[in-house]
């Protein structure tokens, strides 16, 4: 979805240039605009990003979405994270849950692609200064995002591609901080996760 944007700044860089390139994962998709972008790339690979010392990933099973909402009202409540990042798949249930945890007196906000671009950059701004302490976001909504300290993750439902999922729990446990992820997962998703 970013590919005109990248070509528009390219086209306006010089063509003597450096370009580097930093991903947790490497899908066909970003090798291809490296491929267009980039001439004679060194490739440099960390072996171990994280581990179990550092991100502690936890799943549980639950059968429809009522059960997935009141299992995050109850990690949320188990753990008591500072901060708390929740992956959904729709802009509809963001907003839904974000609403709902709200309605229960969690310090919560929504980010998705239907918000102003001023008003996900003040729901940022107020979740990195720690005004507020769980964010329900969509994975477009979050890609990019580097967040501090984050201490929780929460996968409402399991991300349909397996990179997505390194990326969504990737976001805690950084720069030697620990972190847990928890993973709602129902009966149809299981083979997802083997």
């Amino acid at each position: 979805g970013f590919q005109p944007s990248l070509d528009l700044i390219f086209s306006l860089c010089p063509n003597e240039r450096q370009t580097l390139l930093f991903s947790a994962t490497f899908p066909d998709q970003i090798k291809s605009i490296s491929r267009n972008i980039m001439q004679d790339p060194v490739t440099v690979k960390v072996t171990e990003t994280h581990n179990a010392k550092t991100i502690r990933q936890r799943f549980y099973s639950v059968d429809d979405n009522s059960e997935r909402t009141m299992a995050v009202r109850l990690l949320l409540q188990e753990y008591q994270p500072e901060t708390a990042l929740i992956f959904c798949t729709t802009k509809v249930e963001t907003q839904e849950l974000a609403d709902d945890l709200h309605s229960f007196g969690f310090s919560t906000s929504a980010l998705h692609g239907d918000l102003e671009q001023k008003d996900r950059d003040q729901t940022l701004v107020r979740f990195s200064n720690k005004s507020l302490s769980v964010l329900v976001a969509t994975d477009v909504a979050a890609r990019g995002l580097d967040i501090d300290n984050l201490d929780m993750v929460i996968n409402y439902h399991i991300a349909r591609d397996p990179e997505v999922h390194v990326h969504r729990i990737g976001r805690t446990g950084r720069a030697g901080s620990k972190g847990i992820a928890c993973s709602l997962i129902s009966e149809k998703e299981v083979q997802k996760v083997i």
